[in-house]
């Protein structure tokens, strides 16, 4: 039987192909995709927001209400963590933020201002700093620095209508920074 080279190398061509499709299939076999047990994709309005910075994993995740961190360190996948039970069984809130060391120590603080913002999650007046509100867009330093002055001198505020009594916040003003903002904790 005579093999012409046009033969010989369609045949190698069609070899490395079909090694190809193997090596793909026998990869995946051994690695399989894990489902993430978690809906993590979804902005629901009862979602939860939470950042998560550690070894792997690191990212914004939104949980159903009332999830445990222990859901979320499962969800993201971290094999080794410290002996904090009480964090891992602790009901995970609105920015929250939790960091996993190296060494597996789980801490859990507050998301940060400028990742709130992007994500649309408001500020509430009667607790940011001068620097957080600072941040809002719309709203200065000489602005922030009244609203906190006024927070100060007058208490809490109960509802946002009352930033019209600041200095440089007229309807207008207002009208902009609304969606950045919130009177959670009033008198």
């Amino acid at each position: 039987m005579v093999v012409f080279a046009d033969q010989r190398a369609g045949m190698l061509a069609l070899l490395i192909v079909c090694l190809g499709i193997y090596g793909f299939l026998s990869f995946n076999v051994r690695h399989p995709r894990r489902e993430n047990p978690l809906p993590l994709a979804i902005q629901a309005p009862a979602f939860v927001a939470v950042e998560f910075r550690g070894i792997e994993g690191e990212g914004i995740y939104f949980l159903p209400p009332g999830a445990s961190s222990r859901i979320l360190i499962e969800a993201v996948g971290v094999k080794k963590i410290g002996h904090k039970e009480e964090l891992l069984s602790a009901d995970i809130h609105q920015n929250a933020l939790f960091t996993v060391s190296e060494e597996g120590d789980l801490q859990m603080g507050e998301m940060g201002t400028a990742t709130r913002i992007a994500l649309g999650i408001p500020l509430d007046v009667n607790r940011a700093s001068a620097g957080d509100l600072a941040l809002v867009p719309g709203i200065g330093e000489a602005v922030a620095s009244r609203i906190v002055r006024m927070r100060i001198e007058r208490g809490n505020f109960s509802s946002l209508a009352e930033l019209k009594d600041v200095p440089g916040v007229k309807e207008k003003k207002l009208e902009e920074i609304r969606g950045f903002l919130s009177a959670g904790a009033s008198r």
